[in-house]
């Protein structure tokens, strides 16, 4: 189930950067921050509980993110505890509405390492992604989003670089905040309870039998923006994670 639940999060991660509302009209990438954000520091600290009297928490990564005064990412550095937190970068690339078309992901020698690309429908909603390994040189993967009349994304299905299909979610929502993530392939589902600002404040994971799996609840501290700068995620009882982000304004004295 861990394992499960790992690929839903890493699939998925974007709905937790995004809020839960829908996405026609708004330009691509924004991630759902509220005000004029500047720039954003990310990182994520696994928590080790496997000791009794001493919990030892480890960062992980770190990503900083700039934005422009349109709220688009002009692209973004990130450092893994994998790679000794040595930064590596991405950069976007817009078309003349703002979605975003190419991404270019570099890796430790500063050449490019992966790569993405991306389609649009009429309303402005991502309908495709492709995942390159190099300078779109080899396919990898790639993702088809579908969307309901309000633009709240309603399935998503990634696929193998031959067409097979690989993973597949649909998503169910309820005053335009997602309460159902069903894995379509084994038919195993996660129930999401959410605050008003479209933050999930609990996931509930169950089997393909119906039976709870594996709990997660969040709890969040935010600025006076109303974005929120740190989330510890609880599963089972027993923090696990903590993310926190740090933001810079373009509008606000004293960042």
């Amino acid at each position: 189930m861990k394992i499960r639940h790992l690929i839903l999060l890493l699939s998925l991660s974007f709905l937790f950067s995004l809020n839960m509302n829908s996405q026609c009209n708004n330009y691509s990438g924004k991630k759902g921050f509220k005000g004029n954000v500047k720039e954003v520091t990310e990182e994520g600290i696994s928590i080790d509980a496997s000791n009794k009297t001493l919990s030892i928490n480890t960062n992980i990564y770190t990503e900083v993110t700039q934005f422009n005064k349109l709220g688009l990412p002009i692209g973004y550095v990130f450092a893994h505890k994998n790679d000794n937190y040595k930064f590596t970068k991405a950069l976007f690339k817009f078309d003349k509405n703002g979605h975003k078309i190419k991404e270019l992901r570099y890796g430790l020698d500063n050449k490019i390492k992966n790569t993405l690309s991306y389609k649009y429908d009429h309303k402005g909603n991502e309908i495709e992604s492709r995942y390159y390994i190099g300078n779109f040189k080899i396919l990898d993967n790639y993702e088809t989003e579908n969307y309901n009349e309000k633009c709240n994304l309603v399935e998503k299905i990634t696929y193998f670089s031959d067409g097979q299909e690989w993973l597949h979610y649909k998503f169910i929502y309820e005053n335009d905040q997602i309460i159902k993530i069903v894995e379509v392939n084994n038919n195993s589902y996660d129930l999401y309870e959410n605050d008003s600002f479209g933050n999930s404040l609990s996931i509930k994971s169950f089997n393909v039998k119906g039976e709870l799996e594996n709990e997660t609840k969040y709890i969040y501290e935010y600025d006076i923006i109303g974005n929120w700068t740190k989330r510890t995620s609880i599963e089972n009882g027993k923090e696990v994670w903590i993310e926190t982000r740090k933001f810079v304004y373009y509008n606000l004295k004293n960042n």
